[in-house]
């Protein structure tokens, strides 16, 4: 792999990946299509997170047995076959049919980024393959920007069609270029399946994956129901300027500056800035919803404005951390289980804050928290592994 940009995970995340994420805000133009009584928008949203949190916990599962290009495949095979069944609810007002699509599309999405975590690790390493994860990261995030810059422009009733047909069809596309990806042949057995799941989990409990785990965890716990923080900031201080549109843009926005920052801190200097951005963003946070908690509108504006940009800047230098210290043997395993656990917190997130009188005091008690574990672990962390 010689390009970061021009490579087989990159252009997957552009055709394939972001057209997926883009269809998610125009659920409830679906929605309304449906016209069902016993399902809300509150639970396809609740759907779309389980399915991610599943596909995520059976990710290292199957590619015990299946090696990660043909499994990236079938992904994309399988979510184009979720697609079709999506339109074709539509079309004949099925909820039932409508579900087990948005289940299976979203399980298998999730599954793709998990199990491309492993391929990307069993590929010899270089500069190149750290940051080709990274740009993959910040391109799945820069979906919801584009999301909300069409929104601006266009209706969602106009373009809410022509996104599922645009998603069905960038699959097959995405199964294309997995097709062309370079193989690396699967080293695990059939029976070794059980017992080298479990004991790849259990490291996820031990030494470096767990330093990260408590850190992600609090910050997770803190930024937890991150959608309604994106829909209150948009309409509470952007209503003027385009509203939860214009909120979904800043964000991707600053999930792109970021990412340019370390990508610049990588090619320097290795990976000494990534830990430092981990470090100083959990700072961040927590500075940042603390201005929100005063009643004066111009600090909470400067609170959010910032709470963005350090949640994208740690994320993206959390999951490159991930990236460096995953063993290659487990990495489908352990970025798995991380994943399941994280994305549980922020599912459970969207129903324990909302209405909670006391919810920005919360958030940041769980950011002043991590962030005294970032100064306290990643420093050490840093030394050890010769990143200063």
């Amino acid at each position: 792999m010689k390009s970061v940009f021009l490579n087989t995970f990159t252009l997957q995340s552009i055709v394939s990946v972001a057209p997926a994420i883009f269809v998610i805000p125009l659920m409830p133009i679906y929605f309304s299509t449906l016209q069902s009584s016993f399902i809300s928008i509150g639970i396809l949203f609740f759907i779309i997170r389980f399915s991610g949190i599943i596909g995520s916990l059976f990710s290292g599962l199957f590619r015990e047995i299946i090696d990660s290009k043909r499994l990236c495949i079938l992904g994309e095979l399988f979510s184009f076959v979720a697609c079709v069944g999506l339109l074709l609810s539509l079309k004949i007002s099925s909820p039932i049919v409508f579900i087990i699509s948005i289940f299976v599309r979203y399980f298998f999405l999730s599954l793709i980024m998990v199990v491309r975590v492993q391929w990307l690790k069993e590929l010899p390493h270089s500069e190149v393959i750290e940051k080709t994860f990274m740009v993959t990261n910040i391109i799945f995030q820069a979906g919801f920007g584009l999301t909300g810059l069409v929104l601006i422009f266009f209706s969602m009733s106009d373009i809410a069609y022509l996104a599922l047909y645009m998603d069905a069809g960038s699959s097959l596309v995405g199964a294309t270029l997995f097709y062309f990806g370079k193989r690396v042949e699967l080293e695990n057995s059939l029976d070794q399946l059980k017992i080298s799941f479990i004991e790849k989990a259990k490291a996820l409990f031990h030494g470096v994956p767990l330093k990260l785990m408590m850190i992600e965890v609090f910050i997770a716990s803190g930024i937890a129901g991150t959608n309604v923080l994106l829909v209150q900031f948009g309409k509470n201080h952007l209503a003027q300027w385009g509203g939860y549109s214009l909120s979904l843009i800043l964000y991707s926005l600053f999930y792109v500056l970021g990412g340019l920052v370390i990508s610049r801190g990588l090619k320097k200097d290795k990976s000494s800035l990534v830990y430092k951005a981990v470090i100083f963003s959990t700072l961040g946070l927590f500075v940042s919803l603390l201005l929100t908690i005063f009643k004066i509108t111009s600090l909470q504006l400067v609170g959010f404005s910032a709470l963005f940009f350090c949640y994208a800047f740690f994320m993206i230098g959390i999951q490159q951390l991930w990236f460096i210290h995953l063993p290659k043997a487990s990495a489908t395993a352990l970025f798995g289980i991380r994943s399941t656990i994280i994305g549980s917190i922020w599912a459970l997130g969207e129903i324990i804050y909302d209405g909670m009188k006391l919810e920005l005091e919360v958030r940041t008690i769980f950011f002043l928290l991590a962030t005294i574990l970032a100064f306290v672990l990643l420093p050490k962390l840093n030394e050890q592994h010769g990143r200063i």
